[in-house]
């Protein structure tokens, strides 16, 4: 190696070191991973693309540098490491779905607790927590609800109250088919349709399924006339009439006097006969 007495005596990519010029960049200039250019007699590091950190300590390989380089349930750690926000965020059975990258918890269905924490699956169905009326029986349904009933020779809102031994309101009720009788909150016998029979009018007849048209409401056409047939009310055209009832019906008498019909024929019934 050439001798030296400074820097200058040396090459550009060189330093003197021991009256010796050597190279800038040693084995030990720069940290782990790290690029060495030897420029004006300095070993200059530098991390290499897809690296960062300090390139006198070491390089580290990285995905990210910042939240947009990574996906959007993700985010850029200070490792350069893309990291999904859901990662260990929420508690024990929780559910976590991010939200503009932020981790956002909650308990799934029929699980109750702090998401953050943990969350518990509650009872079958919510009897536990004794939801229903007094005297009332309380019957857990798969969906995960309850069902509230009176008991046999019980009447009443199994909601707030059965009354039970004092059915003789009931008894003296007269309700329509397929309905039932309960008492009341102020005491007094009504009829109800029950689950089985959802629809109708209690007071006549409760059916499983909903009539389409209520003729009481929607009222009838010309010559129609509303009349209840089974559990539904429904419009029918008035006798010597023909047609769409709720609509309008026409006549279909021939005559309505002798005078209609030709001669030698008589009118009887609407019809001209001899």
């Amino acid at each position: 190696m050439p001798g030296c007495n400074n820097d200058r005596d040396c090459g550009d990519d060189m330093l003197c070191a021991s009256k010796n010029c050597v190279k800038a960049c040693r084995d030990n200039s720069c940290g782990k991973n790290a690029v060495c250019l030897a420029t004006r007699h300095r070993a200059v590091c530098s991390c290499p693309s897809g690296f960062s950190g300090d390139p006198i300590k070491e390089c580290k390989s990285y995905e990210c540098l910042q939240n947009e380089d990574c996906g959007s349930d993700e985010e850029c750690n200070t490792d350069g490491k893309c990291k999904n926000v859901c990662l260990g965020a929420c508690g024990l059975n929780a559910i976590c779905r991010s939200v503009n990258r932020s981790p956002q918890c909650s308990c799934p269905p029929n699980y109750l607790g702090n998401p953050k924490i943990e969350c518990t699956k509650q009872a079958v169905g919510s009897c536990l927590r004794n939801p229903c009326g007094v005297n009332a029986r309380c019957r857990d349904v798969e969906d995960g609800s309850y069902e509230c009933t009176c008991p046999p020779n019980c009447a009443g809102n199994p909601q707030r109250q059965c009354f039970c031994g004092t059915m003789e309101p009931c008894a003296s009720k007269s309700c329509g088919t397929n309905a039932q009788c309960r008492i009341g909150q102020n005491g007094q016998p009504q009829c109800y349709c029950p689950r089985n029979y959802p629809n109708g009018d209690p007071n006549i007849e409760c059916a499983l399924e909903r009539s389409v048209v209520d003729c009481r409401t929607t009222g009838c056409g010309i010559n129609g006339e509303c009349l209840r047939e089974g559990a539904e009310f429904v419009c029918r055209c008035i006798p010597g009439t023909e047609g769409q009832a709720d609509i309008e019906c026409k006549t279909t008498l021939e005559c309505g006097a002798h005078d209609h019909c030709a001669a030698g024929l008589a009118c009887m019934e609407g019809r001209c006969g001899d």
